[in-house]
C-alpha cells in the first residue's frame, strides 16, 4: 500500500512539473530571416519588415527570443548572434520598446534613466576632483609666491643693511682723514710760530 501512495505522488509531481513549450504557430514569420547570413543582411531585413508593417516590433522580437532560447544549448554561437539583433533592434526602435516596457523574456537590460543618473554621478565627481585639483594648486601657488615675496624682502633688508654698513664706513673714514688733515695744518703752524720766535731772539 505504502509503495502504491509513493508512485502515485511521484506520478502528480512529475504532471505537476512538466515542461515548459513555446508555441509556434506559423513557421518563417521573420520572412526570410537565417542565422547564418551576416549581421548587416539580417538587421536590415529586420528593419525593412518594421518599415513595410509586416510584423509588429513585439513578434519580431518575441520571434527572435524563441529562436534564441531554442540554440542555448545546442548551437550558443547561433543564440548569441541572435540576441546581439534582438539588441539591435532595441536601440535602433527605443519608442516601440517603451511600449513594451524595455523587457523581453529573456534579455534584462538597464534602463536609459539609470544610466544617465550614473553619468550625470561621474560628471559631477569629475567635476569635484577637478574644483579640488585647482583649490589646490590655487594653495601651492599662493604658498610659492608668499615665500618669493619673504625671499625678496629678506634680501631687500640685507641689501639696505649693507649700503647703510658701507655708509657708515666710509662716512667714518672721512672723518678721519679730515681729522688727520687738521692735526697736520696745526702742526705746520705750530713749527713756523717756533721759527719766527727763534729769528726773533
Amino acid at each position: 500500500m505504502q509503495s502504491l501512495k509513493k508512485t502515485k505522488k511521484t506520478r502528480s509531481r512529475s504532471k505537476s512539473k512538466s515542461l515548459v513549450r513555446i508555441p509556434l504557430t506559423t513557421k518563417g514569420g521573420l520572412f526570410g530571416y537565417h542565422v547564418d547570413t551576416p549581421a548587416k543582411t539580417r538587421r536590415a531585413l529586420l528593419e525593412k519588415i518594421l518599415r513595410n508593417n509586416r510584423a509588429t516590433y513585439s513578434q519580431i522580437i518575441k520571434r527572435l527570443n524563441v529562436l534564441s532560447i531554442y540554440n542555448k544549448n545546442r548551437n550558443p554561437e547561433l543564440s548569441k548572434k541572435v540576441i546581439m539583433d534582438i539588441y539591435y533592434i532595441q536601440r535602433n526602435n527605443i519608442n516601440k520598446s517603451k511600449s513594451m516596457k524595455g523587457k523581453s523574456l529573456t534579455i534584462k537590460r538597464k534602463s536609459t534613466k539609470r544610466k544617465s543618473l550614473i553619468m550625470k554621478r561621474r560628471s559631477l565627481s569629475m567635476k569635484r576632483k577637478s574644483l579640488s585639483m585647482k583649490r589646490k594648486s590655487m594653495k601651492r601657488s599662493s604658498k610659492m609666491k608668499r615665500r618669493s615675496m619673504k625671499r625678496s624682502s629678506r634680501m631687500k633688508r640685507k641689501s639696505s643693511g649693507m649700503k647703510r654698513r658701507s655708509m657708515k664706513r666710509s662716512s667714518r673714514m672721512k672723518r678721519r682723514s679730515m681729522k688727520r688733515k687738521s692735526s697736520g695744518m696745526k702742526g705746520g703752524e705750530m713749527k713756523d710760530k717756533s721759527k719766527m720766535n727763534c729769528s726773533k731772539w
